[in-house]
């Protein structure tokens, strides 16, 4: 599978997802959390009344108003199916410190054949806030230079922490992708993957109650300098070894939003 067929198979099967609410019994009072809650009751349309009260008036809780009323679009729960409509509200959340919406956003674009380089970049922040998914496919994507210039311990990093997060198909391609590396660069990714932390390159700060993860100390920051979007030439890019299999099924506690 070529790597913009995988990222649209992606977005696709993202759209199929269903959604909860972050585990916890307590009782809350912010209109944000009071939407999540009514969310996980199957209350669609209390939900989405509370999350707008929030975006209203610019109160706490924004992003993650955002990205509930993004998923409630996206959707067509408590409101009409909009996706054109699902994505504003998750560049709301994503631009407020969301790793969940980033993660969103970058599949639902990978699904515009226009907007793949946005797609690619969103995806790669997203991998860098500790989201499995887009770390897997980040890892793919650095292995084989799609979309960003091939970096062999930065791909291994990447497909590290996915098989951490319960991505599985990850896992036969971390082996495959050991077998092209030398045992320097097998080293040194085993060095950025243990180095992932909870902080965006560049932020000095861990945002939001979205708590995104990113790769964060300078070793990481120098092995990824590289922007998405610039690519190898055909002259240097390895023919990849790694197969390419569809959408991974995610361990799904790893998200704030579960199915």
């Amino acid at each position: 599978m070529t790597g913009a067929r995988r990222l649209l198979a992606a977005g696709l099967a993202l759209l199929a997802w269903g959604t909860g609410v972050p585990p916890g019994g307590a009782v809350v009072t912010d209109p944000a959390t009071r939407g999540a809650a009514a969310w996980k009751a199957g209350r669609f349309t209390d939900a989405v009344r509370a999350w707008r009260v929030v975006l209203a008036g610019q109160s706490n809780g924004v992003a993650e108003a955002a990205f509930g009323l993004g998923l409630a679009a996206q959707t067509g729960r408590g409101m009409a199916r909009d996706p054109h409509r699902a994505i504003g509200y998750f560049r709301i959340a994503a631009a407020r410190g969301s790793a969940a919406a980033t993660e969103r956003l970058g599949l639902l674009l990978s699904a515009q054949p226009d907007r793949k380089e946005e797609a690619i970049r969103l995806l790669d922040r997203a991998a860098r806030m500790g989201r499995p998914v887009p770390q897997y496919l980040m890892g793919l994507a650095y292995a084989d230079g799609d979309q960003v210039a091939v970096d062999l311990p930065l791909a291994s990093a990447f497909l590290q922490r996915a098989v951490a997060g319960g991505v599985g198909d990850a896992r036969p391609a971390l082996r495959q992708l050991s077998q092209r590396m030398t045992a320097t660069q097998r080293q040194r990714a085993l060095l950025l993957g243990r180095t992932l932390s909870g902080r965006v390159p560049g932020s000095g700060r861990a945002p939001g109650r979205a708590g995104p993860r990113a790769l964060a100390t300078a070793e990481v920051r120098a092995a990824s300098r590289r922007a998405p979007g610039s690519t190898v030439p055909n002259s240097t890019a390895p023919t990849s070894t790694i197969a390419k299999p569809p959408m991974p099924a995610a361990n799904r506690a790893a998200s704030p939003w579960v199915i």
